[in-house]
């Protein structure tokens, strides 16, 4: 019969090697980190769109006149890179006429602040030719430039200069409108009454009294 002193070790031997075995199967079997209870920060990978990036889009795209990277008349900047974008997209005289349909038709889809580039370029282009109407608009330009007409406001005044100016033009700029204005009030009235159908109206009229179709920009 063994000794009590040497059973007693040896169970103490058993004991400690079940206890480190334990250990190792519990290590082994532990859930992974992303497993836990614990709330924990999710990955950009898999957090939710962020809902407020169109908004932020949209700001950018309706203030771009009044950010320090528009640079407007630079050879450089979002100004320049955007204008070559605009002048690709209309480069010959069947664009630029389905274009302006489709600017002024209230499911046309164009946006405004294309639309002001469209202007803008135009104006820019037609700056030597030394016409009441071009020394007119380039007031106006000077206003855009200087982002004047920025906002809701400022884009009423916007459309408001431009009608002024349409005077210079002749007659030719009263048959402009009404005819815009007839495409559009056959496609939608409610449209043509309305405050971005009336400045379509008027961006139109504007661009071919500088012989926007068959000029270009």
């Amino acid at each position: 019969k063994p000794p009590i002193r040497t059973t007693t070790m040896r169970w103490l031997l058993v004991l400690a090697l079940v206890a480190a075995h334990a250990v190792t199967l519990g290590s082994a079997f532990s859930p992974p980190s992303h497993f836990s209870f614990v709330a924990s920060r999710p990955s950009s990978s898999c957090r939710a769109p962020n809902l407020r990036a169109g908004a932020a889009s949209r700001l950018s795209m309706s203030s771009r006149w009044a950010n320090p990277n528009w640079r407007w008349g630079y050879g450089i900047g979002l100004a320049h890179d955007e204008a070559a974008k605009l002048r690709a997209k209309l480069r010959s005289s069947e664009q630029r006429s389905l274009w302006l349909d489709e600017m002024v038709s209230p499911s046309g889809g164009v946006d405004w602040e294309e639309v002001k580039l469209a202007l803008a370029l135009k104006w820019q282009r037609d700056r030597e030719r030394g016409d009441d109407a071009i020394a007119a608009y380039n007031q106006v330009m000077e206003q855009l430039r200087l982002a004047k007409y920025e906002g809701e406001e400022g884009d009423q005044l916007f459309v408001k200069d431009m009608e002024a100016r349409l005077r210079f033009f002749g007659e030719y700029s009263q048959g402009l409108v009404l005819d815009f204005r007839g495409k559009q009030a056959a496609e939608s009235p409610e449209a043509a009454d309305s405050k971005d159908g009336r400045r379509r109206v008027i961006a139109a009229a504007v661009l071919e009294g500088f012989d926007f179709v068959d000029l270009g920009l």
